[in-house]
């Protein structure tokens, strides 16, 4: 090959690669480090999305009725780092914190800045100062925002909080416990569940002052801060039901009153922690109810009996359900329309929030 022919080639192969790394840079960078597709989050919209995972994809779903299911708008990747099993947004919708299972198997902590859809390892394997844990779980945002809370799971599990100018804080060193679920009940206070003692039971610890108490004895599955106190589904037998206990006043209202082969499985608080929704399971077949905190309002939603985790709506109205194999749908509450959103043939989909 003659020297000019070589020289044309490098020079050529020179460019190609200077506007290669050009279009990588100002195009597909971002979206590489965040896991999501080539869409940002102003392309969306603002506004509640609906949160469900599928294999190794964390996906979030604008909840549009006037958009057609069979359209991708409304969907978008918003993380690949494995696995999910449980998320939380921050009040003011800039934080997104969720546990992802990596593929060696272990579980660490994630948050995702909305604003500029940037993301971060929070907790994982050998982070410093949290040695003894070899899983991280259940993120929980404080209601300042100011603070993440999660499980640190080993052979004593743990509350760990994180924030910026702490850095991580171990709250629940004196206890020798595995934990079944935790709450912020304010910003200075959590409350979180035993589940593998003699007799379980739920503690309110005060951050500030590290002092805590024993708010009740139960073998509680799932809680959830609500107005003044916090909501909870505890076993009872062959059964289990809700209860709503207040902080302030000490009063325990159960919210279900179902017996054996009922029961209650999950169930969901809106944003303002006023209304919920829950699942009840008799055998193969489930069914959906919604109910206000204060025990009011209660009634079933209809269904066939095959639709599963009813996730409320932040403004209490609507109810989003999956249909296996299926899809998405929602269901409002005031007439009980029924609209499909998303059609979903996976057989993985786990929907976990609606924000």
């Amino acid at each position: 090959m003659k020297k000019t022919t070589w020289i044309i080639f490098i020079l050529y192969f020179g460019l190609f690669v200077a506007l290669g790394a050009i279009f990588y840079f100002k195009y597909l960078n971002k979206f590489f480090k965040s896991g999501a597709e080539p869409m940002t989050v102003e392309q969306i919209s603002s506004g509640s999305f609906i949160y469900y995972n599928i294999d190794n994809n964390l996906y979030r779903l604008w909840p549009v009725w006037t958009i057609d299911p069979q359209a991708g708008d409304r969907i978008e990747r918003f993380q690949s780092t494995g696995e999910v099993n449980s998320i939380d947004v921050s009040s003011n919708d800039d934080l997104v914190v969720y546990d992802a299972k990596t593929v060696n198997g272990s579980t660490e902590i994630w948050q995702v800045k909305t604003p500029s859809n940037e993301s971060a390892n929070l907790a994982f394997i050998g982070q410093k100062g949290l040695d003894e844990f070899q899983n991280f779980t259940k993120p929980k945002i404080s209601p300042s925002g100011e603070e993440i809370a999660f499980i640190g799971v080993g052979n004593s599990d743990h509350i760990i909080t994180f924030s910026t100018a702490k850095g991580f804080t171990i709250q629940t060193s004196k206890f020798a416990s595995k934990i079944a679920d935790f709450a912020w009940t304010d910003t200075q206070a959590i409350v979180f569940c035993t589940q593998n003692m003699p007799k379980n039971a739920c503690y309110k610890i005060d951050i500030a002052s590290g002092t805590d108490q024993k708010i009740l004895e139960a073998d509680v599955l799932q809680i959830a801060a609500a107005e003044t106190g916090f909501v909870y589904l505890a076993k009872e037998n062959e059964t289990a039901n809700i209860y709503y206990q207040n902080l302030t006043n000490g009063k325990n209202r159960k919210l279900s009153d179902l017996q054996s082969p009922k029961k209650v499985d999950s169930f969901s608080l809106d944003k303002n922690q006023q209304k919920l929704a829950f699942k009840v399971s008799e055998g193969s077949n489930s069914y959906f109810y919604f109910e206000n905190v204060d025990g009011s309002n209660r009634f079933e939603l209809s269904g066939d009996g095959k639709n599963i985790m009813p996730l409320i709506s932040p403004d209490g109205l609507q109810i989003a359900y999956l249909r296996p194999t299926d899809g998405i749908y929602i269901e409002n509450l005031d007439n009980q329309t029924i609209q499909k959103i998303a059609n979903l043939s996976s057989t993985n989909v786990k929907l976990l929030l609606w924000r």
